[in-house]
């Protein structure tokens, strides 16, 4: 299995349609990935409850995560 890391078009269309109000499984379904991608993302780059998902946060993490920095 190939494992392949979301763009930043998949992240902000996880953002439209957050603000439509779809559910994890509709939202994976659209985009062509396992619901289980959608909500790690969703909860990896969650914001504060006025801030909500978090589109662009998930690009720098993820650098950060190969490149092996960690947040103090």
């Amino acid at each position: 299995m190939s494992h392949s890391h979301l763009t930043l078009e998949e992240r902000i269309s996880i953002k439209i349609f957050v603000s439509m109000g779809l559910s994890c499984r509709e939202m994976a379904r659209r985009l062509g990935r396992s619901h289980s991608t959608v909500s790690r993302e969703l909860r990896r780059n969650a914001g504060s409850a006025k801030k909500g998902y978090r589109a662009q946060s998930g690009v720098p993490t993820k650098d950060e995560r190969e490149q092996g920095i960690t947040a103090v």
